[in-house]
């Protein structure tokens, strides 16, 4: 039978493969993938490591991989061993969100309300329009270095102070630091100097000339901490000293739920952009549990959690 260490030996193929973006490669080192299947019940006996690589095709590379992980981070699917994965109940494991978030909340003694999409988008909405800040915890955690909508932290891109508020109050970080915005696709040239996708959060580009607001000259003459406290444009909270903004698109296809409470917003308050940041505090991981979502939400000034379609507002704890 295939050994452990084979096992081992093919899960680190498989991951440079898959990070080199190559199904076809990875289905060359793919004894963990066939292995796997055998574990979860299926019917072939596979002997050996050349019949366990020729048994899976880039086909059951990926469909197995679309069970991991959300289709925007596909490619990170196979970074940590699947069994452990499972036997941690992992948030990129599939799981019945809404189930286990109301018995884990019910647990803990949490006041929660449920609610269908409708009313939740529109209360939502509502909230964030008011200027309250919302923990956004949806489907599937995410992989790589940003939060992009499924464990975000969300408020008002057109609150003047809600950078400061967020860094202090939420965040628990020094107050200069910035907070990038999230937009709807089809509304980004509207908003910024650029018209291009940037779903992952990583491409800077200047704020429209025509949402800058002029300087006083008391204004220009404030040096180093100082700055922050200009209202530099219409989305204050997203906009760095320089006038720029690093910008994450939004598209239906993708992230569907995220971009309806954009939707939703946007038909209260005339604006397409919020503030987006990670779902934890300072030198904290990002939340991948109900329970940890719980936790940060209770342990900050948060007025707002959202778990599924599981609401919950500070006020009532």
């Amino acid at each position: 039978p295939v050994t452990d260490d084979e096992v081992a030996r093919a899960q680190g193929w498989l991951v440079d493969a898959v990070w080199q973006r190559s199904l076809e490669a990875a289905t060359g080192a793919s004894a963990a993938f066939a292995v796997e299947h055998v574990r979860r019940g299926g019917t072939a006996r596979l002997m050996g490591w050349p019949e366990a690589v020729r048994a899976v095709t880039a086909s059951d590379v990926k469909a197995m991989a679309e069970q991991y992980l959300d289709p925007a981070t596909l490619v990170t699917v196979v970074a940590g061993p699947l069994a452990r994965i499972r036997e941690a109940r992992h948030p990129r494991w599939p799981v019945a969100l809404a189930s286990e978030a109301g018995a884990e909340l019910d647990r803990l003694g949490a006041v929660r309300r449920d609610l269908d999409d409708d009313a939740l988008f529109e209360t939502v909405a509502r909230a964030l329009a008011d200027q309250k800040v919302v923990g956004w915890f949806q489907g599937r955690m995410e992989f790589g270095p940003r939060a992009l909508g499924n464990r975000s932290i969300l408020a008002d891109a057109g609150a003047p102070a809600m950078q400061r508020l967020l860094n202090l109050k939420i965040k628990y970080r020094e107050g200069f630091r910035p907070f990038a915005p999230a937009v709807l696709r089809e509304d980004m040239a509207e908003y910024f100097a650029m018209d291009a996708d940037t779903p992952y959060m990583l491409l800077v580009a200047p704020v429209r000339e025509d949402r800058l607001r002029g300087l006083s000259e008391d204004d220009g003459r404030r040096q180093g901490l100082e700055k922050l406290n200009v209202v530099r444009s219409d989305i204050p909270a997203v906009t760095h000293v320089d006038c720029s903004a690093r910008i994450q698109t939004v598209h239906a296809d993708t992230n569907a739920r995220f971009h309806r409470l954009l939707e939703a917003f946007k038909r209260h308050t005339g604006r397409a952009v919020l503030v987006n940041t990670s779902f934890n505090v300072r030198d904290e991981p990002i939340v991948c549990t109900p329970g940890d979502a719980y936790g940060c939400f209770m342990a900050t000034e948060m007025d707002v959690l959202v778990l599924g379609n599981t609401i919950l507002f500070k006020d009532e704890q």
